[in-house]
């Protein structure tokens, strides 16, 4: 009887006691533990968890006349199955129905090709997400990868980092961009949606970032992005500059139009990132993985995740140099932005602070190192200047 009584109070303590946040770099986020309680079939929407056998990730191909119930019949007769979810023919197999079978899972998400059903109670995993020193040392006061990103192509111009907090929304597949309204939550840019340290920890297909930003223009104004995962469309002041397609590729817009001299000029990014839900190249990022990892899956990076900053070039500018060194020829090729054609370039070759061999021509330029350092890691500087037809001097250090 008092070992009975003895686990009543303490039932009753860990009620009343209740879990602490999660905290991570500036962020405090609530502890994402909860049971998620029987459910009837849910149409348009999936249960993320981990995927069991016999199904596995890929799902367990149904004859097309089957239906969600020989799905749950399925589940209910797999031990440790308390969910499922079934994909009709035409979403994941052309020519199946899809079933796959839960023992975790977490929050249901929006999914069109997905309908799901909790058969047995589940609690969600409790955790809160794994914080480094680094993580633990971002904060409000200071921009998150301040350094300049790209430190083989140095110019000599102004730049402007824009990382740091941007304006921002979850959204629906769609919708029109929200030009000229305040978004009604925050991210901190670079780091991926679900990412804690994003502000967000949250997995998002459908987003929009917004920044207004002023601008400084010498010559032609650059507006770079590290990466964003997956497909990008640009507006500056509500006019769509372009769309980039990939997770991880840099890319750019040229939006000189737009930066007058102490302009202010609206961002708006629009992004769209399936993951494992599309059929692009994902690797392996599954959404499940955000409440259910295991194996070799992992988190999804949504959104902005590498340097958004913008740069100034002159009216003719080196878009991109490549370098090709053996052990002791450098040849270095570079093209203007005008036309695409060779450009005139200066290359001086640096060991430490000292000169060690330098020219000058049309691309492609070659050098030869005296007396190379080999065998060992020592590296060498290459710094480059280029005489466009105009009188300016563009230099880039490698």
């Amino acid at each position: 009887r008092l070992r009975t009584m003895l686990l009543a109070v303490l039932s009753l303590v860990a009620a009343a006691t209740a879990l602490p946040d999660c905290t991570c770099g500036p962020f405090s986020y609530p502890n994402p533990s909860a049971e998620l309680p029987p459910t009837g079939y849910i149409t348009g929407m999936d249960i993320p968890g981990n995927d069991m056998k016999p199904c596995g990730p890929d799902g367990c191909l149904l004859p097309l006349n089957s239906t969600h119930s020989d799905c749950q019949a399925l589940c209910t007769q797999t031990a440790g199955c308390n969910a499922f979810a079934f994909a009709p023919a035409g979403c994941k197999a052309p020519k199946n129905n899809v079933c796959w079978l839960k023992s975790t899972a977490a929050s249901p998400v929006p999914n069109a090709c997905r309908n799901y059903q909790v058969i047995r109670p589940i609690m969600a995993p409790l955790y809160c997400a794994l914080v480094t020193k680094w993580g633990s040392a971002v904060s409000n006061s200071s921009i998150p990868l301040a350094e300049y990103p790209r430190p083989q192509l140095t110019r000599t111009l102004p730049w402007r980092n824009l990382n740091g907090f941007w304006e921002w929304t979850p959204a629906n597949p769609g919708q029109a961009p929200p030009f000229g309204q305040t978004l009604n939550q925050t991210v901190l840019v670079p780091f991926p949606v679900e990412a804690c340290l994003s502000g967000v920890w949250a997995n998002h297909q459908h987003m929009f970032y917004r920044k207004v930003v002023s601008t400084y223009p010498q010559g032609r104004t650059l507006l770079h992005f590290g990466a964003v995962d997956w497909q990008t469309t640009v507006y500056v002041n509500g006019t769509k500059m372009g769309v980039h397609t990939g997770g991880y590729d840099a890319f750019y817009f040229d939006v000189t139009k737009y930066a007058k001299p102490g302009a202010t000029v609206e961002l708006m990014v629009q992004v769209f990132d399936p993951s494992d839900y599309g059929q692009q190249v994902f690797g392996k990022q599954r959404i499940s993985a955000i409440d259910s990892a295991g194996g070799d899956t992992y988190t999804p990076s949504s959104g902005i995740w590498q340097t958004v900053w913008l740069e100034n070039v002159p009216d003719e500018y080196l878009p991109a140099i490549k370098i090709l060194a053996d052990l002791s020829t450098v040849t270095v090729w570079a093209n203007s932005s005008a036309n695409s054609s060779a450009a005139f370039i200066k290359v001086t070759v640096y060991d430490g602070t000292s000169a060690v061999v330098s020219s000058q021509g049309m691309s492609p330029l070659k050098l030869t190192v005296p007396s190379p350092n080999l065998w060992h890691l020592h590296l060498y500087c290459a710094h480059m200047s280029a005489q466009c037809p105009s009188p300016t001097t563009h230099t880039h250090t490698h």
